[in-house]
């Protein structure tokens, strides 16, 4: 019978931090009437007990528009929108490894748990 070791689970601390864009990929949304999202995972300076950095997840809908929450943070990584034309096709690979700014609120869960929230993509505050 394999063995399998218990791991600890460390809740990113709330705040403002510069964050690397790791990956991204697409889902499916969580709710029908929601549009099909990209799973953004964001690496800071925050680690764990063990050294591990702590991933930050952000969902967003899949819709490339300047004024969309996800047009909203491939400019804060660094990629003016306005500059694009209309119908561009756009590679989300070129978005991984860029830096930027994230916001992290905690939001309970109804089973009492806590989880880390990003309620914002901004430039990089070095770079503002």
């Amino acid at each position: 019978m394999p063995l399998i070791k218990k791991m600890g689970f460390t809740v990113h601390p709330e705040g403002r931090y510069r964050a690397h864009l790791i990956d991204i990929v697409e889902v499916d949304s969580l709710r029908a009437e929601w549009l099909d999202q990209f799973k953004c995972t964001f690496r800071t300076e925050v680690t764990d007990q063990s050294g591990e950095h702590v991933p930050v997840f952000y969902y967003v809908s899949r819709w490339f528009k300047s004024t969309s929450y996800f047009g909203k943070m491939v400019k804060a990584l660094g990629i003016n929108t306005e500059e694009l034309p209309d119908e561009h096709e756009f590679d989300t690979d070129d978005l991984l490894n860029r830096t930027c700014s994230i916001v992290i609120r905690h939001q309970g869960r109804n089973d009492g748990s806590v989880r880390a929230k990003v309620v914002s993509v901004l430039p990089d505050s070095a770079t503002t």
